[in-house]
């Protein structure tokens, strides 16, 4: 079974955000599994408006992405997913981030992501 490695970030612009893939596909190659974009508004609904799900990084930057990286060698593959992060926090494609230490907190960013009936229920007629 490979590892899995998960975090939520906040970009602060698209450009940082399309920059940001750039750059785990560089960093990753090959173990970048998902690269899932939200817009600000689909994340303040489902986490400030709702309720439904505790905002893991604050609401204000207007891109958020989930990302997901896989490999066998979990020691080297966990070093290298918080390396990729760290390198693009420095390079300001990213303004925080929060990383899934458990299937639980995986499942918890990804249920922001999916929660279609939470969209449905909380959007405006």
């Amino acid at each position: 079974m490979p590892d899995t490695r998960t975090a939520l970030v906040a970009c602060p612009s698209f450009d940082a955000m399309t920059g940001l893939l750039a750059h785990m596909r560089q960093t990753l190659g090959g173990e970048l599994s998902a690269f899932e974009a939200m817009w600000r508004n689909h994340y303040r609904l489902l986490t400030d408006v709702s309720g439904r799900h505790a905002p893991p990084v604050g609401t204000e930057s207007p891109f958020y992405v989930i990302i997901e990286s896989q490999a066998i060698d979990a020691d080297r593959h966990g070093a290298r997913f918080d390396q990729a992060l760290e390198s693009a926090f420095e390079a300001g494609l990213l303004a925080d981030a929060a990383i899934a230490q458990s299937d639980a907190q995986r499942d918890g960013l990804w249920a922001i992501r999916e929660d279609i009936e939470g969209w449905s229920i909380s959007s405006p007629p």
